[in-house]
């Protein structure tokens, strides 16, 4: 989308320019041709040239202004370096996060950056760049979608509802969802909850029977799955079959996700958000965590941006990004958080606070099923074996339109790094690189 919005906006401006050309070059050139030729009438422009030049500069501007309403591209400056928006800490870890992050603030690869670190003796947070355009860098209390990390939300409330025998990891979905619904099958093999929370359900990686539309293609209105609702999810899954048995291919899948929150609500008879509220964001005093922004929350939200490849001197373009919905498949996607708030959830994961849901939290951390190489998957959680000095790191991404974040934690030396960025950027060599750096 990054390049497409540089091509597209050079398109902009270039149709701008030829409308305006193309009403001007007729009055241009009728006066040289009078000259010319010596025409004692003087200069003339035939009506229909007049009338057949503005139709078209008409038409060019339209389409112009077409693309700049749909991607909307915002000018910035590319900074020298980055400014901190908190300092407080240690000054070697701060000097090992701003070396990470300045080239990538000065390249106006990420607009806003949040990198939060924990370990035993507490917490520090370093905000780079602009929350918005114009603004101050964020914070630590800056509010940031984290798209496909959700699911850590989402695969807790399955352990946790797991050890209180609500549901069963190995129970068939279908047992959890409407009479009217069938859930797709393999040869009579069912999905079940932990193969759901496992991404090895079979089921496609997001629903093929979402409403599209052309405008999702911009950014300002790139919102893909906000109108998936419970109508379509259980639609699809009554009208599909599996092209492969359930368990036997690890392959992310939003729809699968997004069909276990689903599940798990109608257990608790609930919304996804308030039961994800009553169960994990309360008890962990996460108070920015939420699905719904609060106002105090809006006032906080960093806007997301994707930014053009190349740049014109000092000069980038942005176009800021809609903030997406999930729609039906909110636990696959739909959370925002703030690096604080994620801090507060590494400590209890790595038993640096105490916490009722520990034996749940280990039980997704657990490396369940070998990927590629020296990865693993837990439930919501990638494990990458032995990528450390102290042992394995456990880590999950994710992204929207505009965001960016990743989260892991190295569980043998109780540390934690949390990134968060308003640009859609890989953030996950700057995880992982600084992860591996903290001493």
């Amino acid at each position: 989308m990054e390049l497409a919005l540089s091509l597209l906006t050079v398109v902009a401006f270039a149709l701008l320019a030829l409308a305006i050309v193309t009403v001007l070059a007729p009055l241009a050139i009728a006066p040289i041709k009078a000259l010319l030729r010596r025409d004692p009438g003087g200069a003339f422009v035939p009506h229909s040239q007049l009338v057949r030049s503005r139709l078209f500069a008409t038409l060019y501007a339209g389409l112009g202004l077409v693309l700049l309403i749909g991607f909307q591209p915002h000018p910035f400056r590319r900074r020298d370096g980055p400014v901190p928006a908190s300092v407080a800490g240690s000054p070697e870890v701060q000097a090992r996060v701003a070396e990470a992050v300045a080239p990538r603030i000065q390249s106006g690869d990420l607009m806003g950056v949040v990198v939060g670190v924990v370990e035993p003796a507490g917490t520090q947070v370093f905000g780079y760049g602009q929350r918005r355009l114009g603004a101050l860098p964020p914070d630590g209390q800056s509010v940031f979608e984290i798209g496909e990390v959700s699911r850590v939300f989402t695969t807790l409330l399955v352990a946790r509802m797991a050890e209180r025998r609500q549901v069963g990891l190995h129970q068939p979905v279908r047992e959890l969802l409407p009479d009217s619904v069938s859930v797709p099958t393999f040869q009579q093999q069912p999905i079940t909850i932990e193969q759901l929370a496992t991404d090895r359900s079979g089921l496609p990686g997001a629903p093929p029977n979402r409403p599209r539309s052309p405008l999702e293609w911009c950014p300002p209105f790139h919102d893909p799955y906000g109108r998936y609702g419970v109508t379509l999810l259980h639609h699809f899954l009554s009208a599909s079959d599996l092209a492969r048995a359930p368990g036997s291919r690890i392959e992310t899948s939003v729809l699968g996700m997004g069909l276990l929150a689903h599940a798990l609500a109608r257990v608790a008879r609930t919304s996804f958000d308030t039961l994800a509220t009553r169960e994990i964001c309360d008890p962990l005093v996460m108070p920015d965590t939420r699905v719904t922004l609060t106002r105090s929350m809006r006032d906080r939200l960093a806007q997301g941006y994707v930014i053009c490849r190349g740049s014109y001197r000092e000069w980038r373009v942005a176009s800021p990004a809609h903030r997406c919905s999930y729609g039906a498949l909110t636990g696959a996607g739909g959370f925002l958080s703030t690096a604080n708030d994620l801090l507060s959830f590494l400590q209890a994961q790595l038993a640096l606070r105490s916490s009722d849901l520990a034996a749940a939290m280990a039980e997704t951390r657990r490396a369940r099923y070998r990927g590629r190489g020296l990865e693993a998957i837990g439930m919501g959680w990638s494990v990458r074996l032995g990528s450390t000095a102290g042992g394995s790191v456990v880590w999950c991404h994710g992204g929207t339109g505009g965001t960016r974040c990743w989260i892991g934690m190295d569980e043998a030396r109780k540390i934690g790094v949390v990134v968060l960025a308003n640009s859609t950027a890989d953030v996950d060599p700057l995880g992982f690189d600084l992860l591996r750096s903290l001493p």
